[in-house]
């Protein structure tokens, strides 16, 4: 691949409380989104194998508290494969007051002479960034938002939608639109016809003219909206279009938002099924492993659609569909895993039930024939959970290390 002009920007300064648990190392201790696992790797490490797949050879991480900065920076190092790693001083995190600030301030600060490619650190891409490189060059773009298509539903309250012209020149944003204002939008009669109307959504990822960054950067008009907020959805590429920038947008193929528990399942579910074109770790097993190393899958069992890491023992009778079970998982007989992500070390004991949930690292679910444990319906646990025998959990979030009993739950600190 040939190597592209440019300098990836990794935003990393959120707190991750939207996929709480598997954010949380402890009940008060942050793990950054950005080194949760997905599919059997790290979700920076997808990131940045797709910036090496296209040619990017330098990547900047601006990330905002110790939590961010210095576990990315464990996991990632200042190389990784051909590219460079670089990472936002903390002098700057008191001084940053959003996503575009955060821009602005690192671009000057390390005197970044390149396009610089923004990017959130918990989603997933299908980009062609050669294709949107031609595109900011064609059209002499000031800035390049990318976009993904989400229908109503989906975006309302979540997503920003980008409105163009013909010629894809954006002519205006609306930030996380409510009912009435996709309405509006639609001019649908009423909000059940108007659901699955698609729109261009923002998907967070920009290309930015390197002169534009220093004049944003220096412009005394913006100075006054820094002091309180300067995020790219609700201030800056609104007021960029209002003051006639060249805004333009290029379309992603796919777009995997990973950032709170819903939409982290249904990237999964459309990578196992092949619909999000991605190249998920197979770690390559020899002799003398094979036998052990290895997934174990009784005869009985049923596997469909999934991901199995190292080490995985799946019992007779259990099955396991649409999920992920990372490497040494236990599923112990007639139990059942459906549409869920199992982290590193979880055992499900015989006859549990879990559907449509996260368990973080070591959970271990006590079930059996006679008091049968269920865990359903976007359920979060967090590292080294424990449910006993008889527990039933739907859309409950729990904390790393607590005692969970079917009429009470323990919190160890």
């Amino acid at each position: 691949m040939e190597s592209l002009s440019i300098v990836a920007m990794g935003l990393a300064a959120g707190r991750g409380e939207r996929v709480r648990p598997l954010t949380l190392k402890g009940t008060n201790y942050l793990r950054s989104k950005a080194v949760i696992r997905f599919m059997g790797r790290r979700i920076i490490h997808w990131q940045l194998n797709w910036l090496q797949e296209q040619g990017v050879r330098y990547a900047l991480i601006v990330a905002k508290g110790m939590e961010n900065r210095y576990q990315i920076k464990s996991n990632v190092g200042y190389q990784y494969q051909d590219i460079a790693v670089y990472y936002s001083p903390p002098i700057l995190d008191p001084l940053d007051t959003g996503s575009g600030d955060a821009t602005l301030r690192n671009a000057a600060y390390f005197g970044i002479k390149e396009p610089v490619l923004v990017f959130p650190v918990d989603s997933l891409f299908n980009l062609d960034l050669q294709g949107l490189y031609r595109v900011y060059q064609d059209t002499h773009a000031d800035v390049v938002v990318v976009t993904g298509i989400q229908n109503a539903e989906h975006v309302m309250g979540r997503y920003g939608v980008v409105l163009t012209d013909r010629n894809n020149r954006v002519r205006s944003f609306k930030e996380k639109p409510s009912v009435e204002e996709l309405l509006d939008l639609t001019q649908a009669e009423s909000w059940d016809s108007a659901k699955q109307i698609p729109f261009s959504m923002n998907a967070g990822v920009y290309l930015i003219r390197p002169e534009v960054l220093q004049e944003l950067n220096e412009c005394e008009r913006l100075q006054v909206m820094r002091r309180d907020r300067l995020d790219f959805g609700h201030d800056l590429l609104p007021w960029m279009v209002k003051e006639q920038y060249n805004v333009y947008t290029y379309p992603a193929s796919d777009v995997g938002d990973l950032g709170n528990i819903p939409d982290f399942l249904e990237t999964m579910k459309r990578v196992l099924h092949g619909q999000m074109d991605m190249d998920w770790p197979r770690r390559p097993i020899g002799a003398p492993f094979t036998n052990r190393a290895a997934p174990r899958i009784h005869p009985t069992a049923t596997v469909e659609s999934s991901y199995l890491g190292v080490n995985v023992q799946i019992g007779p009778y259990a099955q396991v569909r649409n999920s992920t079970l990372a490497d040494d998982v236990i599923i112990e007989p007639y139990s059942e895993v459906y549409h869920s992500h199992l982290d590193e070390g979880c055992h499900i004991e015989s006859y549990a039930k879990i559907s449509e949930s996260l368990l973080g690292v070591m959970v271990r679910v006590h079930s059996s024939a006679e008091h049968r444990t269920s865990v359903t319906r976007y359920t979060g646990l967090g590292d080294e959970v424990t449910l006993e025998a008889g527990t039933t959990l739907e859309s409950a979030i729990i904390d790393p290390r607590s005692h969970v009993y079917s009429d009470k739950v323990v919190a160890f600190t």
